[in-house]
Order: C-alpha cells, then structure tokens, then sequence
C-alpha cells in the first residue's frame, strides 16, 4: 500500500515511520527546502512518550534533552517571584518526561526513516481529494500525485484540510493570544541566566528564556546559545504579516533582558509566529483523505501535548490501518479510538490559559502565591499530578 503525507514536522515523519515498519511504501512531500531548524523548548511526554518507545526511538530523543529542572518567574528587576520545580512533574510522569527542541525531535524521527520512505522537499501541498478509492494529492505547481491513502499533516493553517473540509475559520477556535519563538547566541547573556530557565511575566505578556548548551547532546552548540519564547494577549487571530514589527511594538516598552533580545531580531532568519488557536472538527478524514497532528486537533501550548499527540496519534493510526488491507474501517477505529481523548486534552488546554498566560496583575499574584505555597517542604510533591496531566498514552 502507498501513502502521500503533506508535511515533514513531527506528526509527518512519525506516521512515515509507523507506516513503513508495517509494510507501506511511503511520501512525504515538504514545503520547506530542508528539515527546520531547533525553534522552540518542548515537554514530550504522555502518549507521544508512550509511542516513541515502541517504536524504538528514546534513546536517541533523550540524547538531545535539556536539563530544565526550575523555571524561575522574575520580575523586570530580574527580582524571583516564584519558582515552577518542573522535576516533581517529572517525578509524576515516571521519568517518562523530556524536555527538548521541537526541531530536534523532528531530526530524532527523520533520522530514523527507513527504505520504503522518500522525502520530497520543496514540495507545497495546494490540496488533496479522494477520487474513486485513491487520495489525490495536489501541488501549487499544478501537479498532483495518487496514493492509496492521503495523510494532511501539513500544520494548524492546513491546505489538506482547507480543500477537503472548508475554509479554517469554520475549525478554529483563537484563545487569545500571538506566540514568537527563535534561537539566537549571546554568551554574556548565557552567564547571567544560568541554567535555569527565566520567564518575565507581566499581564497579557511574557518572555522566556531557555539556556541552551552541551546538554542538548550536541558537542557542537555554543556554550551561548539561547531559545527565546514570547507569549502576549491578542485581538485579531489572523498572524502579524510582519511578526518582528509585533514583537517590537508590543515588547518595545519593557526592561530586563527584553531589549537585547530584541536587538538580535534582524538576524533572525528562522523566527516561528502564530496564533495560539485550536482547531475543532467532528471528524478527521473523508474517504481516503485523513488528517493527522495539528491539523487536525491542534491543542496548543497551552495544553502542552502537542508534539506528543502528533507522535502518539501517528503510531495509533499505522496501528489501525495495519497494511492497509482494510483502511476505511481502520480510519473509522482510529476517529473512535482517540477523539475523546483530543477533546479532553483541548479543553484543558484551554482552562490553562489563564494560569499559563494571565491577563491581569491579580492573575498574576495567585499563580505566583499558588506556586510559593507548592514549594514548601511537605507540599511540593503535590506539584507534580498538577503539572502532568493525562500522561497515559492512547487507549487502542
């Protein structure tokens, strides 16, 4: 059996991988000219934990973990307001908890595609249909290609879906805020963040900032490297057309390490910017056509399982299409099997909104008391069943 996915990101390389290890001869065609770079600090845990163990993959996603064991909440005087001990998070998952780059983890699974599998870069899906038992793939250059089953992992902004379902704005739903992420290398700054990460929180904006170093499993990243993580309340859901202009209009104002994080902008060639908005439907696939990761059930950071679900829902769907001997039942099984799920998750997501990001002062002082009162002896160990919810992995 063939498949054609639409996307190389992590729900993309995952489902090839699934796929091929059961028979399927699989492409994968990429709009971008190559793998992307790191971009931005994830938690991979739950359901994608669950899947990349059996299919092998552990040992290699863990040689890439950043050791992150606090993040400290400052104000702009860099004073501490509270402290976030994720290693009872961890200690609540089993261990079974990783912290790393969303790019690394797609390196993780593209190194580890097997024969049966070619990647087509360069290569931008316009749209897809399902046409007398086969997928059609289709190109903004015009042409098309036929499989057996067509796969749209090709993000929250979807053409796959946007052809086969409708317009997004019938799928999405905007929680409010606009996100940037980049990786840039300053070793003064390096020094004085330490190894913790370091968040400025103010109402309706935030700054992180990840060290990044050896640690990562990379010998070869600078002692200076460093991910920036913006988080900042907005009005319209619709992306900035010039996203550093945002940042620089909405961050212009603030102290701490704000302005030379700012400065470095222009330098920037691989800047991540979107809305944090998830994306609803009732179903998933229309004949041979299926959706997968974001562009189906985007959850958003907010929910924090996002590159996990990618990955656990790929392997859940090569399971239930097995070789392909049955693949409409297998697409019926695979909706079943993990929409209560992805509902569960996305409805967390959004009661995390205002702890993860909130809006006012008041918001503020709560998390920050909630947090100091978690950190004392005897309390801490509570920490965790918060922080890590729904860890289990897919019920098949």
């Amino acid at each position: 059996m063939k498949a054609a996915i639409a996307g190389a990101g992590i729900a993309g390389l995952a489902a090839a991988n699934a796929l091929a290890a059961r028979g399927w001869t699989v492409d994968v065609y990429e709009k971008s000219p190559g793998l992307r770079s790191s971009g931005y600090a994830i938690d991979f845990f739950g359901p994608g934990y669950d899947a990349a163990e059996q299919m092998g993959l552990v040992p290699a996603i863990r040689q890439h973990a950043l050791k992150i064991d606090d993040v400290i909440f400052v104000n702009e005087d860099d004073r501490p307001a509270s402290t976030l001990n994720l290693k009872y998070a961890m200690q609540a998952a089993g261990d079974r908890w990783i912290s790393l780059l969303r790019g690394d983890l797609e390196k993780v699974l593209h190194a580890a595609l097997p024969e049966g599998v070619t990647l087509h870069y360069g290569h931008k899906a316009e749209g897809a249909q399902s046409k007398d038992g086969k997928g059609v793939l289709q190109f903004s250059d015009g042409s098309q290609v036929e499989a057996d089953l067509v796969i749209g992992a090709d993000g929250v902004h979807s053409a796959v879906r946007r052809s086969v379902f409708g317009p997004e704005s019938g799928f999405s739903r905007f929680l409010g805020y606009h996100t940037a992420a980049f990786v840039f290398e300053d070793e003064a700054l390096h020094r004085e963040i330490g190894d913790a990460v370091r968040a400025l929180n103010l109402p309706g904006r935030q700054v992180w900032l990840y060290p990044l170093d050896e640690r990562s499993g990379d010998a070869s990243k600078s002692r200076g490297e460093l991910a920036a993580f913006f988080v900042h309340s907005a009005q319209e859901e619709r992306p900035s057309e010039d996203p550093k202009a945002e940042l620089r209009r909405v961050y212009g104002d603030l102290g701490w390490h704000v302005p030379r994080i700012l400065q470095v902008l222009d330098t920037v060639d691989d800047l991540y910017f979107d809305s944090l908005s998830q994306i609803e439907m009732e179903r998933w696939h229309d004949g041979r056509v299926v959706l997968l990761g974001d562009a189906a059930w985007a959850v958003t950071l907010l929910a924090g399982q996002g590159a996990s679900l990618g990955v656990g829902g790929a392997l859940a769907l090569a399971e239930m299409l097995g070789d392909g001997s049955a693949i409409d039942q297998g697409l019926a099984a695979f909706e079943t099997a993990l929409m209560p799920d992805i509902l569960d998750k996305q409805k967390a997501g959004r009661q995390a909104a205002s702890w993860f990001a909130p809006q006012t002062a008041f918001g503020l002082t709560i998390r920050h008391i909630v947090l100091r009162i978690l950190n004392l002896p005897g309390l801490s160990r509570l920490i965790g069943p918060l922080l890590a919810p729904s860890a289990k992995g897919f019920s098949l």
